[in-house]
């Protein structure tokens, strides 16, 4: 039995609407084979035909519906954009003054007209050679052609819109919006030139004109997918994220078919740090499109940060290998391979990034970043690197601004402190700057915060009431966020970031600030002579290591960071040795930082310490493949990996309660750690840390300065070793340390606010005094 045309048409209808366009198309001609004279029916399958750019096909079926039914206005214009399609401006004309006649009026129609209208110029023929060398990539040959068109036929808008493509893709966005703007004198109501328009002002930066233009692209167009889809995009640009949600929502409920919805919701969800639904629209989008450079490197920047590095290692090969020259791409890379601990290939990554664009400072920045993993780069060859990266980028600057900028400013009884970094969340930078924040009394400091991260969290309010601004510059360019600076008159602006992740130092380079300063996010030199100081302390800096900065060294008397507790009142559990019958060493570092040296310390540690455990807890290890990964390392490396306990990331407060499973914490190198260590310490869990030789060496011996254990800090290996095995063989030692530890760092230097603070902002007054003094050697606090 044949089933109901009118239920065929219905499930038609739908399956056109959800984009399910082949199942909409097989439905539309069961109903007309049922019933061939349905008028619905052979609209839809002439829309079908039309969208798919196939007017001759559309014409007789869009013909049909109108000759059943003309009192339907969609029939006179399906009919008409078939005539438009095929470039036979006298019958859509005819047509169209018809149809006015049986009642067409409105902004859509007048739409029609004025494309009608233009449709009086060049040939067909014309039209497709332009078309044809603007898809070949012939360039040159494409815009001589679309300039002999528009010089020929100036009310065309095909030549202008092709003009303004080519335009912006030779970095002319400029120039591209006035073709755009001639092309839209052609077809004022044109929906794409709209919406090409608002893309071309997103890309300036004038967010205003590109919302507006972006609007009225949906007033054409309300059920325009990519339309809500961009201004999703550029919504987000003007830091309203809920109602960019919406747009994102809404384009992918009307196109769930498009690449470019998908991709632009995904960037959207990553920006927000919502990784798992980022993560599933990027799989869509490369399912819409496979080996898609852009989305795979979407993709694997995504696993980057789900710490997934195996899969986000094979995304940015399979992207590099289909276009090489992609900067992102080898940026990827190289990220990966540092998530894998496979550092020197990963300076091979971003290596090549920087000679495909010599500019980029991300490239540069993460070069150097990774370089402090390698324990075979000095920190002269570091410190030269810096440089290079300062060279770059002031060469882009055109040499920057000297402090004479701001001779004028004078020392003052308050001063304005400006804090630029993209950690103003549930990060280990957060937490060591709220020690700080709570610490202040009246100090005669005005804050103001500058993220450059558009995520925000529980820790962000926390933070933002000790702020007298928060000025987010995360969608301002370098030139604009300066400006920003410069116009809030602050005095001494300070980089959180270094050249970790959303780092801003390019704005450094243009010295807003009369006084700058590098602080807490990093651990070595910028490279940026425009930085006045670094912040140290008598052990991250110790005399001697000043030549491996460019920036001025100030030492802060004891500590140059203070830890703010965690939020709660988790209790210290007992020594677990008691209970386990065993030793357990844990490690809850990121296992980057882990390295094959580490490693075979750790394994020669094990072995003086018969029976004992080790417990590693990271983000990394929620993955297989990295569980498998590591444990083969370790046997490599010649541990009986029965011995090894491997774990996921978990919730602050369980990540917090493991430390009951640990005795002692060990420490890597040369990349110790910082949070984890002091974390482990208010738990009750002692970390042994190996004597460095360079700032982010040294980290580990200032925290354990400040809170008095210099006795857990080994001199080389084998004093590592031989602590280890001697702090293991007293457990009533270990477990008087482990039950009076949280009472006693209640009053160390570490977790001294109060102090701190005040040492911070003598600092601060310091620095100021001598600013423009010479930058040679070091300053005791």
């Amino acid at each position: 039995m044949a089933a109901d045309p009118d239920l065929l048409f219905q499930r038609a209808q739908r399956e056109h609407q959800a984009g399910r366009l082949m199942q909409a198309q097989a439905l539309y001609l069961q109903v007309l084979q049922q019933q061939p004279g349905h008028a619905e029916a052979s609209h839809g399958l002439g829309l079908l035909a039309l969208g798919d750019g196939k007017p001759k096909e559309a014409l007789p079926l869009l013909r049909s519906a109108l000759q059943a039914d003309p009192t339907q206005p969609q029939y006179w214009v399906g009919c008409i954009e078939a005539l438009i399609g095929l470039g036979d401006a006298d019958q859509a004309a005819k047509l169209l003054a018809q149809g006015r006649q049986h009642g067409l009026k409105g902004r859509p129609i007048d739409q029609l007209e004025a494309r009608i209208k233009a449709l009086d110029g060049p040939s067909a023929q014309t039209l497709q050679a332009l078309l044809a060398s603007y898809h070949k990539a012939a360039p040159e040959h494409a815009y001589r052609h679309a300039v002999e068109i528009a010089s020929r036929h100036p009310q065309h808008p095909l030549a202008w819109k092709i003009m303004a493509r080519l335009h912006r893709r030779s970095g002319r966005p400029e120039v591209a919006l006035q073709a755009i703007g001639r092309a839209l004198q052609c077809a004022p109501l044109d929906a794409s030139l709209q919406m090409e328009r608002a893309e071309l002002l997103e890309e300036l930066g004038r967010l205003d004109e590109a919302e507006s233009a972006c609007r009225r692209a949906l007033s054409a167009e309300p059920e325009n997918g990519l339309a809500h889809s961009l201004l999703g995009a550029i919504l987000m640009s003007r830091g309203r994220a809920e109602e960019a949600q919406a747009s994102h929502r809404r384009a992918v409920e009307l196109q769930p078919d498009s690449p470019l919805v998908h991709d632009r919701f995904s960037l959207y969800l990553h920006g927000q740090g919502r990784l798992e639904e980022a993560e599933a629209a990027a799989r869509r989008v490369l399912a819409l499109r496979p080996g898609n450079v852009g989305a795979l490197g979407n993709l694997s920047a995504i696993l980057i940060d789900r710490a997934a590095y195996e899969e986000a290692l094979g995304c940015a090969r399979e992207a590099v290998e289909l276009e090489p020259s992609d900067v992102q791409a080898q940026q990827n890379l190289g990220a990966a391979l540092i998530g894998l601990g496979r550092h020197r290939e990963a300076v091979v990554a971003f290596r090549q990034a920087i000679r495909l664009d010599p500019g980029c400072a991300i490239a540069h920045s993460n070069l150097l970043y990774g370089l402090n993993f390698m324990a075979e780069v000095s920190p002269a060859q570091a410190r030269a690197e810096a440089l290079g990266y300062a060279r770059n980028q002031r060469a882009l600057v055109g040499g920057g601004i000297t402090n004479a900028t701001h001779a004028a400013r004078q020392p003052a009884s308050r001063l304005r402190v400006g804090f630029v970094g993209g950690d103003f969340r549930a990060h280990p930078v957060a937490y060591f700057l709220e020690g700080l924040l709570k610490g202040r009394g009246e100090d005669g400091l005005d804050l103001l915060a500058f993220p450059t991260n558009d995520i925000e969290d529980e820790v962000s309010a926390r933070l933002r009431p000790h702020f007298a601004a928060w000025q987010p510059i995360s969608r301002l360019d370098d030139e604009a966020a300066a400006a920003l600076v410069r116009e809030a008159r602050v005095d001494v602006l300070i980089d959180l970031a270094g050249h970790t992740a959303h780092n801003r130092l390019p704005v450094f380079l243009r010295r807003p600030a009369p006084l700058q300063v590098a602080w807490l996010g990093y651990f070595a030199t910028t490279g940026l002579a425009e930085i006045d100081f670094v912040l140290g302390d008598p052990y991250v800096t110790p005399p001697g290591e000043e030549d491996h900065f460019v920036e001025r060294v100030w030492r802060l008397p004891r500590t140059y960071f203070c830890f703010s507790p965690p939020i709660g009142d988790l209790p210290v559990a007992p020594l677990p040795a008691r209970a386990a019958g065993h030793l357990s060493f844990g490690c809850f570092n990121n296992l980057a930082k882990v390295n094959d040296a580490t490693i075979a310390l750790w394994v020669r540690v094990l072995g003086a310490v018969p029976g004992s455990r080790l417990l590693l807890k990271s983000a990394a290890l929620a993955h297989a493949n990295e569980v498998g990964r590591t444990r083969d390392r370790f046997a490599r490396a010649g541990l009986d990996v029965s011995r090894l306990t491997l774990e996921g990331p978990s919730p602050r407060e369980d990540y917090l309660r493991a430390y009951g499973r640990v005795d002692i914490a060990l420490d890597p190198h040369p990349y110790p750690g910082g949070t984890t260590s002091v974390e482990g310490l208010w738990m009750g869990v002692p970390v042994l840390t190996l004597r460095g030789d360079r700032f982010i060496g040294h980290n580990g011996e200032s925290i354990l300065h400040n809170c008095g254990l210099p006795q857990w800090i080994a001199q080389d290996e084998a004093d590592y070793v031989a602590r280890a095995a001697r702090f293991c063989a007293d457990l009533d030692g270990l477990a008087r340390l482990r039950a009076g530890l949280r009472d006693h760092l209640r009053v160390a230097p570490l977790f001294d606010a109060k102090a701190f603070a005040s040492d911070f902002a003598c600092a601060i007054r310091g620095m100021w005094g001598m600013r423009n003094e010479g930058r040679r050697g070091a300053v005791e606090a």
